[in-house]
């Protein structure tokens, strides 16, 4: 490795240098732990993309939101899940209101 590649780099050159550059510099007993760091970066790159949480509607109970990957509740105000990591993606009015949106409002958008 004689390019310097500097603190900031894409998710496919991450995954480029790790598969391509660096396996062939390894030797034959250190694979197991390569294919294990290898993992743990594409895991932490996978929680960056997201989840949008999931709504749920209580009937006598304040309505709630859940993690879409690991199910754990989570409140309005979280960007990342308390549990697992996962950036939460809050697209909508109903996400950021815990209200619909009307059919009046989408037909003027």
């Amino acid at each position: 490795m004689k390019e310097n590649h500097g603190p900031c780099v894409s998710k496919e050159r991450c995954v480029e240098i790790l598969t391509e550059e660096i396996q062939d510099l390894l030797p034959t007993e250190k694979w197991k732990d390569y294919e294990r760091s290898v993992n743990r970066v594409l895991y932490e790159f996978d929680k960056l993309d997201g989840t949008k949480p999931k709504y749920n509607k209580g009937k006598h109970v304040k309505s709630w939101y859940t993690c879409g990957n690991c199910g754990s509740t989570v409140m309005i105000h979280h960007n990342f899940c308390p549990n697992c990591g996962y950036q939460l993606l809050w697209d909508s009015t109903r996400c950021l209101t815990d209200q619909k949106e009307s059919k009046d409002e989408n037909k003027r958008q």
